[in-house]
């Protein structure tokens, strides 16, 4: 799942506006939030999010046998 760690969050807005799936909320303190039932982890958030304040989730690669 996405995440917004709001200790980096500068509360810019600029995640909000590449969401195409409305997915980030704003807190009461400005910074922002993602909802976990619109997101699709695209990733489009966290690209253009300028302190790198949303991390992407850990990906696991599949070792062939």
């Amino acid at each position: 799942m996405m995440d917004v760690d709001v200790t980096q969050c500068i509360g810019c807005g600029g995640c909000r506006l590449v969401c195409r799936w409305n997915a980030l909320r704003q807190n009461a303190d400005g910074t922002y939030r993602i909802d976990s039932v619109r997101c699709r982890e695209c990733g489009a958030c966290a690209d253009a999010c300028p302190s790198g304040a949303i991390r992407r989730p850990a990906v696991r690669e599949e070792i062939p046998r």
